[in-house]
């Protein structure tokens, strides 16, 4: 029997069985999955408060406690962990059962920060409290080489680690060093990191927590130990803000980190003893969503890439202090997400 011809000689049969087909198909869009896997990472929602003035130890005990008491058996609540740094910055990363709604857990969260604001110190509640959920089903962002060819680092965003691995060049094999990582904030995010040009310092930024942290590197084992941690994001913005990439100068004493939010880049110097950072300027990228970023390698000029207004924007850096100055004009580039020199 001819299939193709007994459809053909019945017109009226098959045009039937094309709408029983499509009607089939329309009833079963809303039960077809929306993704390939299940969900497995936990959301979580950040609450960041800024205290003018405030050590990590009384940020602690008149910020972070008093949200973390009228937080505590939120509904659907793994648990939480908050961070205080030097510069005045709290931030409380709240994680949830996987499967919670994200939406459901922001408002949740931010209805007891609410009940704790009254306890909160008035410069605080003057600074304002930002609650905003975290999306934490990206994990590996970026990897990179050591200086001397023998340790892989991968930052991972959603376990918040960063990972260490023995590189084999001649196999090219990777094995977990020992130790395997070093853990970042809780939500933070590490997201993109850098190599100081003598190899002895690291620097990565925390997409969520908008956080730049220096690290000693020990070239013997592949690890690192935590130096200093400050805030890239201006103490002003209030809005949500997820930064992107971190550069470090050629002579070493200036990092420059993009902000993806007030849409912006960060500039810090560092200290050559100690590793410490502290906050030079923020400037603004010219456009919206500076994705990435680099510098020459005399570190004369910076070009951004502002992904969201199609627009690439150049710098002159101020090789004694690191500041930034726009030059006039931009260069359109469509969703441009990578700037290299070559040569």
């Amino acid at each position: 029997m001819n299939i193709s011809r007994f459809f053909v000689d019945r017109p009226i049969f098959a045009a039937v069985i094309s709408i029983v087909i499509l009607v089939a198909g329309v009833i079963a869009i809303p039960l077809l999955p929306v993704s390939e896997y299940p969900e497995v990472v936990p959301p979580q929602v950040q609450v960041r408060a800024f205290y003018p003035g405030a050590n990590p130890k009384v940020l602690a005990e008149t910020v972070a406690a008093p949200l973390e008491q009228a937080i505590n058996g939120v509904e659907h609540m793994m648990y939480m962990k908050s961070v205080a740094s030097s510069d005045g910055t709290m931030t409380l990363a709240v994680t949830f059962r996987p499967g919670t709604n994200p939406d459901d857990a922001q408002v949740q969260v931010q209805n007891r920060v609410s009940q704790a604001l009254a306890r909160l110190p008035e410069d605080v509640r003057r600074q304002g409290v930002v609650t905003q959920k975290q999306s934490s089903n990206i994990t590996l962002v970026v990897h990179l080489v050591s200086p001397d060819n023998r340790y892989a680092l991968v930052c991972d965003l959603g376990l918040d680690k960063i990972l260490t691995y023995r590189l084999d060049p001649k196999t090219a094999t990777l094995t977990p060093a020992e130790p395997p990582f070093i853990a970042t904030a809780a939500g933070s995010g590490p997201r993109h990191f850098a190599f100081s040009p003598d190899g002895r310092r690291a620097f990565v930024i925390s997409e969520m927590g908008g956080m730049v942290t220096s690290y000693a590197y020990e070239a013997a084992t592949g690890s690192l130990r935590t130096l200093d941690t400050q805030s890239a994001v201006r103490r002003d913005f209030r809005g949500e803000n997820k930064s992107a990439a971190i550069r470090v100068h050629p002579n070493g004493r200036f990092v420059y980190a993009s902000n993806r939010g007030p849409d912006d880049l960060a500039v810090f110097s560092v200290d050559e003893g100690t590793g410490k950072l502290a906050l030079i300027e923020n400037v603004s990228s010219g456009g919206k969503g500076p994705r990435d970023f680099a510098l020459t390698r005399d570190g004369a000029w910076l070009v951004a890439a502002n992904q969201d207004t199609n627009s690439l924007t150049a710098f002159k850096v101020a090789s004694d202090t690191g500041r930034l100055t726009r030059v006039t004009g931009t260069a359109t580039v469509s969703m441009p997400v990578c700037v290299v020199f070559a040569g």
